[in-house]
């Protein structure tokens, strides 16, 4: 669906926001690496009302959010 993974580093031009409460567990790591490893920028909501613009002044109540990193540490996956 994503696409072949991607030379370390590469960026597709593709970004992943993905809308969680704040104490989320989501998205789990092995899913955030897997787009990752395919040039994917993700990030989460954690709750908060986000902005995505260029160039703009803030908005009150309004947050950027951080890129999520690759980790070398997965969840355990029970079958």
């Amino acid at each position: 669906m994503l696409g072949a993974i991607a030379e370390e580093g590469n960026y597709t031009g593709k970004v992943a926001f993905v809308s969680v409460a704040n104490d989320s567990d989501h998205p789990l790591q092995m899913v955030v690496n897997a787009f990752t490893r395919r040039g994917v920028k993700v990030y989460k909501t954690k709750g908060n009302v986000i902005r995505h613009s260029k160039n703009m002044p803030d908005r009150e109540g309004w947050v950027s959010l951080v890129k999520l990193e690759f980790e070398q540490k997965i969840e355990e996956w029970d079958e």
